[in-house]
């Protein structure tokens, strides 16, 4: 592992959902790797089609959205808005939280679309993780 487990947030305007689904699918892919959140601007909404989606995949619907606020953003290393609402409307950050954008299917709750994606994505975010802990082994003598 590298240094600690990355700690993730996730966060999606348009369909506030999708955060929690990309919560269940960073927990579930890498665990040991990153913790993940699920931030909401203003009131959360009821994920109710999103918890039958998991179940039928064998998922847990855990965790909950969190009100986006200065201390939950200070937590993330990382921010990742999932709609171009969220990036446009993204508030100013921590110089240790970086932002990126991983753009979602344009319809709310098209969660059989946007799991694929997730898992791809957050696949290849472990990968990155996993090299920079064999760079610094390898800088370490390790």
């Amino acid at each position: 592992m590298y240094k600690r487990p990355a700690r993730v947030l996730f966060w999606s305007w348009r369909d506030p959902c999708a955060g929690l689904l990309a919560r269940a699918v960073a927990m579930q892919e890498g665990a040991s790797w990153l913790t993940a959140r699920a931030g909401v601007w203003g009131e959360a909404p009821g994920c109710h089609a999103l918890a039958r989606f998991l179940r039928g995949r064998g998922l847990t619907p855990d965790g909950e959205l969190e009100p986006l606020d200065g201390q939950l953003l200070a937590w993330a290393d990382l921010l990742v808005t999932l709609d171009a609402q969220a990036r446009s409307r993204c508030p100013p950050l921590a110089s240790t939280t970086r932002p990126v954008h991983w753009p979602v299917p344009e319809a709310p709750g098209a969660y059989g679309q946007l799991y694929p994606r997730l898992r791809r994505r957050i696949g290849e975010t472990i990968g990155g993780l996993r090299l920079l802990s064999r760079l610094d082994e390898g800088e370490s003598g390790g």
